[in-house]
């Protein structure tokens, strides 16, 4: 694969995760309330609607592509580790937040507050890659 390539899929792909990580982190808890209802309302109607795939993608496949590019831009081996538990840590805590959801269909201020600071995480580790990419 060629470095160049493997560089500019990462910072493509950085800039748009962090664009999405900056917007939810700007939104409000009466939005997030709403959000967090369409998605209990969508649990209701499709009783079959399982959350492994959706899971599956966003915290096993989507990573492993980012890790494999960050591996072929010749990125740190600690920096690509720090990639890969952070993406354990937040699939973990989304794990535990769908369940705590599907049990209590309750959306407290402390998952609010949980998810503001995995996105603030998130965001923070993306700016150090780009930064990494520059320097």
């Amino acid at each position: 694969m060629n470095i160049e390539f493997a560089g500019q899929t990462i910072i493509i792909s950085s800039l748009l995760v962090l664009w999405l990580n900056i917007k939810q982190i700007f939104t409000s808890y009466p939005i997030a309330l709403k959000q967090v209802g369409a998605f209990l309302d969508l649990m209701k109607e499709e009783k079959s609607f399982s959350l492994l795939g959706p899971n599956l993608f966003f915290y096993g496949i989507l990573p492993s592509v980012f890790v494999y590019f960050m591996y072929y831009a010749q990125f740190a081996t600690w920096l690509i580790a720090l990639v890969l538990i952070k993406t354990f840590l937040s699939g973990f805590l989304s794990a535990i937040q769908q369940k705590k959801l599907l049990n209590t269909h309750e959306y407290s201020t402390q998952m609010y507050y949980f998810n503001k600071l995995d996105l603030v995480l998130n965001s923070l580790l993306f700016v150090f890659i780009l930064l990494g990419m520059f320097l």
